[in-house]
């Protein structure tokens, strides 16, 4: 695939330089983006698949995963405990169950919905889904992202620490 190089403005960085596809290579593109909707419906399905465990957390050992260390070792909960079981929660349609298990892990899932949607938007439209992320994901975003991860970790914590 012949590509082109542009740069995008980052406030932080300057311009940066970003490999793009040149016009007129529809077909590497469309591949890609249809990758994007088979990976979110692979997520998706995959989070259907597994029963919620009733605890909040663990649901990840149905995957062959071994149970949480951090937690094994400390009782406390990693940044990541309850995700998968939000996930699995969101995909039964249990909204309200999966944000109060793992805010974050249900965030997560809506955007994988999301990014699976506009991918195939892009795909049958023949849209830039570089141009859309590109968008989106600017510095700002990212430190919202960690803010909001950080935020419900110390929430897990603070439930784990009260249920003592």
């Amino acid at each position: 695939m012949k590509m082109r190089e542009r740069t995008i403005e980052y406030p932080p960085f300057g311009a940066v330089p970003v490999l793009w596809p040149k016009a007129g290579h529809w077909l590497p593109a469309t591949l890609g983006r249809l990758g994007v909707v088979l990976l979110a419906v692979i997520v998706v399905g995959v989070a259907h698949r597994l029963a919620p465990s009733p605890c909040g957390t663990g649901t990840h050992t149905q995957l062959w995963l071994p149970p949480c260390g951090f937690k094994v070792v400390t009782g406390l909960p990693c940044p990541s405990c309850g995700m998968t079981t939000a996930c699995a929660h969101m995909a039964h349609f249990e909204i309200a169950r999966g944000f109060s298990v793992q805010p974050f892990g249900a965030g997560l899932f809506l955007a994988v919905v999301a990014a699976g949607i506009i991918a195939l938007y892009c795909a049958v439209f023949n849209r830039s889904l570089l141009g859309i992320a590109e968008r989106v994901f600017t510095v700002r975003t990212g430190i919202l992202i960690a803010i909001a991860f950080g935020i419900t970790w110390i929430v897990q914590i603070a439930r784990a620490l009260a249920a003592r």
